[in-house]
């Protein structure tokens, strides 16, 4: 029956004003049909979109662990670096932490509020599983440098630890993106199925009755199709750039440079020549996040790149590592001349002042250079010499660079077996013992003190003098426990002399500016002093002019707490660092002592002469004791007493005596006083 017959034979005309009353059946189930598959696409292709929106949230957070993991390294180094936790340090690095964990906690378990779905796939909680260890070690370093100044040891596993976890969500990061892609693919497949199929039910449909419709609808399944694919394609592209870039400065990050660097050092094996690492460290970037903020700190990296950028020729390659820290890859023939004009050149345009937020910045860097084959023979040998070599590079002042030597790796070596075998000591104190130097008041002639003096007794290389291992107990942070041992020990030797019948000697002990700035120096003397029953009178408590002018403000409160408890405070090393009236003036201070320096060339050299004489009478005029050491000769020692110095010390009088002879010294002082 044509369009134009009438069931009855009538011709009847369909227009617009007179349409069909409805299409035959079948046409109805297939227009049914496509509304079901084109409803179907819409809702899973939007679910597909809506997770692969998720993934990009995902790869992103994921992709910032390592940058984290490097900013918990560097707020752990700069409070070992302090020896103390600033307020502020502390609270970034507090931040840092949370963000770091319940970022990794919402890979696994979710974290609606961060975007994370958690219920990862069986190989991705796999890997993260192989992180977990690594991340709790991370954690647990991070939050115990929170309660107390970590040790180098301790930073240097956090180093090792951050490093392993950086690897491993390396891993994670690549096991994201595949399967991110694999999704991608699905939803391809699927939407082509779904396509195909509508076009087919078009198609039949259009070539009866809906062919306009039909046309319309391919064409808007195609433009929809084409941007479907543009969005993942740029998507794609993004999780890419972030596997391989540096998001804030647009360099190399450290995956990719280790691949650079690999392939370097195979065509320096094939082809010859020599392939340069160097490390380059920001000398106090931390000051600028602490005090400006870490926006200024963010803009301070982004232009540090450009500089770094602009002093290497195009076929190097320079990479942002994490935090302050960056890398540049040089390939040359076999001579430093190319790698020395790009150490030369970097230097000076990272030591030019930045212009940053209106403000003048002056900002070095310190840059080691280790070289393939002559000082290691792959990546990781370069990375860890070229560390070392910038290390070298700070300890000579920073703002300049150092070669890689193998003295740095032996130096090295030594001081961390010299860190564990005086963490050791540590733990089993018979190696510790302390030699008490006296001291004499040249009022009365008689022996009224003794300075505590530790002594280390290896059992492998004997007696360590304090001059040796005293620097890398301060550096380590076991100069910590080790001023704790000194107090307690010293304390039970008091108690013991009292009940012998010496009870009228005062001790005074050096106390190291960590333990005066950790905190609970004050606390640590109050419970010695009681659990050893001494009268705290008895116990003079020395600190350094440097210590002191470090934080005049917290100096105050803990000389002050120190003080409140009986103790007396003396200055050490007077006149050879910070002297000034004003913080002798503000600071409650009992004894001033005479640098050594200045009683050596006594009395001849009449600089020496004035300047003790001027110490002298200043800590009188304030109400102070005033101390010499370093007396060696009977000139020195007549000399000062008619100076009115009060007491003296030096080998004139005794040298540092164990306790045995140190009894037997004081008892017999004191016969021969008595005559």
């Amino acid at each position: 029956m044509s369009s134009g017959d009438s069931p009855g034979g009538s011709t009847v005309s369909w227009s617009a004003n007179n349409p069909p009353h409805k299409p035959a059946g079948p046409y109805i189930i297939g227009l049914g049909v496509i509304a079901v598959m084109m409803i179907a696409s819409t809702i899973l292709t939007a679910r597909e979109l809506s997770i692969q929106a998720s993934d990009v949230g995902v790869l992103n957070l994921a992709t910032s662990q390592p940058g984290l993991s490097y900013e918990i390294t560097n707020g752990v180094a700069q409070i070992a670096q302090a020896g103390e936790a600033d307020p502020e340090v502390a609270a970034t690095l507090a931040e840092t932490i949370d963000t770091f964990s319940r970022i990794y906690i919402g890979l696994q378990f979710g974290d609606e509020e961060l975007g994370l779905p958690g219920a990862p796939s069986d190989e991705v909680n796999r890997l993260l599983e192989l992180a977990d260890p690594l991340f709790n070690q991370v954690i647990n370093l991070a939050r115990s440098a929170l309660e107390r100044p970590p040790t180098g040891s301790e930073v240097a596993l956090l180093e090792l630890a951050s490093s392993a976890y950086r690897s491993r969500m390396e891993g994670v990061v690549f096991q994201y993106q595949r399967e991110t892609e694999a999704r991608v693919q699905a939803l391809s497949r699927l939407e082509f199925l779904l396509l195909s199929a509508g076009l087919l039910l078009l198609l039949a449909e259009g070539m009866f009755l809906f062919r306009p419709a039909a046309r319309a609808t391919r064409r808007r399944w195609q433009d929809v199709r084409a941007r479907y694919d543009a969005e993942r394609e740029a998507d794609r592209a993004e999780v890419e750039y972030l596997s391989q870039f540096d998001p804030l400065t647009g360099l190399p990050n450290r995956v990719l440079f280790r691949d650079r660097l690999d392939q370097a050092i195979r065509r320096a094996s094939r082809e010859g020549g020599w392939v340069s690492v160097l490390f380059i460290n920001l000398d106090n970037f931390s000051v600028v996040n602490d005090q400006l903020g870490h926006e200024i700190g963010d803009q301070l990296l982004q232009v540090t790149a450009e500089r770094l950028t602009g002093t290497v020729r195009a076929a190097d390659t320079v990479a942002h590592l994490g935090g302050d820290e960056f890398a540049v890859v040089i390939e040359s023939s076999d001579s430093t001349e190319a790698t020395e004009a790009v150490a030369d050149k970097a230097v000076d345009a990272l030591a030019t002042p930045y212009q940053l937020a209106g403000k003048n910045l002056l900002v070095t860097a310190s840059i080691g250079v280790a070289i393939y084959p002559v000082d290691g023979a792959d990546a990781d040998a370069l990375l860890r010499d070229s560390a070392l070599a910038m290390s070298a590079a700070k300890d000579a002042g920073r703002n300049n660079y150092r070669f890689y030597t193998a003295e740095l790796r032996a130096r090295t070596s030594e001081r961390l077996t010299l860190i564990s075998n005086l963490r050791t000591a540590l733990d089993s104190p018979d190696q510790l013992s302390l030699w008490y130097q006296p001291k004499l008041d040249l009022a009365s002639g008689a022996i009224t003190g003794m300075e505590a003096l530790v002594r280390w007794h290896h059992p492998d290389h004997g007696l360590i003098m304090p001059g040796r291992f005293i620097p890398v107990a301060e550096e380590s942070g076991l100069i910590i426990p080790l001023d704790r041992w000194v107090i307690g020990e010293a304390c039970r030797q008091l108690q013991t002399w009292e009940a012998d019948g010496l009870g009228h000697l005062a001790l005074s002990l050096n106390v190291s500016s960590r333990q005066f700035h950790q905190g609970d120096l004050t606390a640590t003397i109050d419970e010695t002093l009681n659990s050893a029953s001494v009268d705290p009178a008895r116990l003079e408590i020395e600190v350094t002019e440097g210590t002191l002018i470090e934080d005049i403000n917290l100096a105050l409160v803990n000389l002050n707490a120190l003080r409140a408890l009986g103790v007396r405070i003396s200055i050490d090393d007077f006149g050879t660092g910070y002297s000034s009236l004003s913080y002798l003036k503000r600071l409650p201070i009992d004894v001033l002592k005479i640098d050594r320096s200045f009683i050596s060339d006594l009395p001849g050299d009449t600089d020496d002469a004035a300047i003790s004489e001027a110490i002298i009478s200043l800590g009188h005029t304030l109400k102070m004791q005033i101390v010499a050491e370093g007396v060696e000769t009977v000139e020195q020692f007549e000399f000062l007493r008619r100076l009115g110095c009060d007491m003296v010390q030096g080998y004139h009088i005794a040298r540092p005596l164990p306790v045995p002879q140190f009894v037997e010294f004081v008892r017999d002082a004191a016969r021969l006083r008595a005559g």
